[in-house]
């Protein structure tokens, strides 16, 4: 069993209600009763009979136990968030519940505001290559201090990284024809079960189909006109099923970089899924022998190691993408709260250009002091100097121990 580093925040948090949301099989419940089975009882809404109980009577369901809780799959019953919220005010205690659920449930209107200022929310995303291999990497931390560390690397192969992913049971099969068998079993199970029950509608065929339309578009900009158009659908029925594969945690859209520069910049979010051997995997297609497809899916597997490096660091970045309308762009921007910035590129190849720096080198100029670095991630094994503070670094930084 990998270590969780989410742990340690779990651990220290002051809050009364303790949220950990994520896809499913994911590894949450295990992840929570590892931590808290020795000092809290444990229930799961998966269970119908106490499903039945807890919507039955809510406040008797959580009154029934004088020890704390961990609450599985809390949003099969988001009934109970209310009755929590009176027993906290009753009596607040640190880690008092810990709930989960593989639904993000602030997306359901009923119950955004029942827990503000009670609930510290943590996303467990799958694992990561820094959990994969059990320590933890400086890199993002030097960034923030403008440096670059030398670091050994270790021989990898990128392309088996990207089509292995983090889900837990994925990465245990015997090779790759289990692997995929896993993933397209998981992926029915939330399209036919765990979506059907959020929206109590039938007509959800089109959601392979724009779930195909964004892995082959990962990386690029949502446009959901065109999507809209593809597959024939109403512009107000597809963003209402984009909502709910992000309910889910399939979708994992990106946020545009909005600072004002005196330039118009792109307000579309960028398209990526959670896991890169999903995407694959829905796509039917090796990215072993087809470069621009990996090349898309590489970007999506670096968006989703920085999110999960971020959901357990205490590093006060905020990840976004940037695009000008005047076709500047860069992969990734990480924001600090001063509004300083670091810019990451990502190149599919082990070589890279001049015009590999020119969405770096622009934001640099635009923002002056404002830019603390610029990291081009690359396939080679060797640090280089570009610029002032802009540098081509291994992928591989972003996981290896210093």
């Amino acid at each position: 069993m990998h270590t969780r580093f989410l742990e340690a925040k779990l651990k220290q948090t002051q809050f009364p209600v303790v949220f950990v949301n994520g896809a499913r099989q994911v590894g949450k419940s295990t992840f929570v009763r590892n931590i808290f089975s020795h000092t809290h009882d444990y229930l799961t809404l998966d269970d119908p009979q106490t499903l039945a109980l807890a919507k039955q009577d809510p406040l008797g369901f959580i009154s029934f136990s004088q020890n704390p809780l961990i609450i599985d799959e809390i949003q099969r019953c988001p009934d109970l968030l209310l009755a929590i919220k009176m027993r906290v005010d009753e009596k607040r205690m640190p880690r008092q519940f810990i709930l989960t659920g593989s639904v993000n449930i602030l997306h359901l209107n009923s119950v955004k505001d029942s827990l503000a200022g009670r609930m510290s929310m943590h996303t467990l995303w799958p694992l990561s290559q820094e959990e994969l291999n059990g320590h933890l990497s400086p890199f993002l931390e030097n960034l923030c201090h403008q440096k670059i560390s030398k670091a050994q690397i270790n021989d990898i192969n990128i392309i088996d990284c990207v089509k292995k992913g983090g889900y837990p049971l994925a990465l245990s099969a015997d090779d790759a024809f289990h692997r995929m068998e896993w993933l397209s079993a998981y992926l029915t199970q939330i399209l036919e079960k765990d979506i059907r029950d959020l929206s109590n509608i039938e007509g959800l065929r089109e959601l392979p189909n724009i779930l195909g339309l964004l892995a082959g578009r990962s990386g690029s900009l949502l446009n959901t006109n065109e999507i809209s158009r593809a597959l024939q659908i109403s512009y107000t029925t597809l963003k209402r099923y984009l909502s709910l594969l992000e309910m889910t945690y399939l979708f994992c859209p990106l946020q545009p970089w909005s600072k004002n520069m005196g330039k118009r910049l792109v307000k579309s979010e960028k398209s990526f899924l959670i896991d890169t051997a999903l995407a694959e995997t829905i796509l039917t297609r090796d990215i072993a022998t087809d470069s621009i497809l990996f090349g898309h899916l590489l970007e999506n597997f670096i968006a989703m190691e920085i999110r999960k490096q971020l959901s357990y660091k205490k590093l006060p970045l905020t990840l976004f993408h940037y695009r000008s309308t005047s076709g500047e762009e860069v992969d990734f921007i990480l924001e600090a709260p001063d509004g300083s910035v670091i810019g990451i590129e990502v190149k599919s190849s082990s070589q890279f250009s001049t015009k590999d720096t020119k969405g770096l080198l622009s934001l640099k100029q635009n923002l002056g002091d404002q830019f603390k670095m610029g990291i081009v991630l690359y396939r080679g094994v060797n640090v280089l100097p570009i610029a002032e503070n802009i540098y081509a670094v291994p992928i591989a930084y972003l996981w290896t121990k210093a």
